[in-house]
C-alpha cells in the first residue's frame, strides 16, 4: 500500500508519526503532571483515602485556567488511545508512555519486527486523528501538535 501512495502523501504520513512521536516524548508527561495527573496513576492508582488539596498561590484564577486548558488536552489524549483499535493503543502507550523497549512491545504482540514496525506506524497515525478530532470537538485547532503555549 505504501509504494502506491504519491511522495508528497508519503511525506505528510511521516509527519504525523514524527508530531505523535514528539508529542509523546515532549509534551505528554508535562501536560499530565501540569493538570494534576501523574502517569503512573493512570495504570494502578493508589489511594490512601485522605482527601487532598491545592495549593493556593497569588495568581490562583490564572493557575486554575491555565490547569483546565492542559487537563482538557490530557482528556484528549486518554480518549483517543480509547478510540483506537487495541493493538495500537497497546503499542503507542507501552513503546511512547511507558518507554518500553520495542523488541519487548514486539514480542508481547506477536509481531515479526517488519510487521511491528508497518504496525507501529499505523498506529501512530491512527492516534493523530483521533487526538486531532478529539482537540477539534473542544474547539482547539493544532495540527502539529506543538503545546509550547500550554507548557
Amino acid at each position: 500500500m505504501e509504494e502506491q501512495l504519491s511522495v508528497s502523501e508519503k511525506i505528510h504520513r511521516k509527519e504525523i508519526r514524527k508530531s505523535v512521536k514528539r508529542y509523546f516524548s515532549q509534551d505528554f508527561e508535562r501536560l499530565a503532571l501540569l493538570s494534576g495527573t501523574q502517569i503512573s496513576a493512570l495504570q494502578s492508582p493508589q489511594y490512601d483515602g485522605m482527601p487532598k488539596a491545592p495549593g493556593v498561590t497569588k495568581n490562583f484564577d490564572d493557575d486554575i485556567s491555565e490547569q483546565a486548558d492542559q487537563q482538557v488536552i490530557f482528556d484528549c489524549t486518554l480518549k483517543a488511545l480509547r478510540m483506537i483499535t487495541g493493538v495500537s493503543c497497546y503499542i503507542i502507550w507501552h513503546s511512547l508512555v511507558q518507554h518500553e523497549l520495542e523488541g519487548q512491545v514486539r514480542r508481547q504482540i506477536h509481531y515479526q519486527h517488519a510487521r511491528y514496525i508497518e504496525r507501529k506506524n499505523a498506529a501512530l497515525e491512527e492516534f493523530y486523528y483521533a487526538f486531532v478530532g478529539q482537540l477539534s470537538s473542544r474547539g482547539i485547532t493544532i495540527h502539529d501538535l506543538k503545546f509550547s503555549s500550554y507548557l
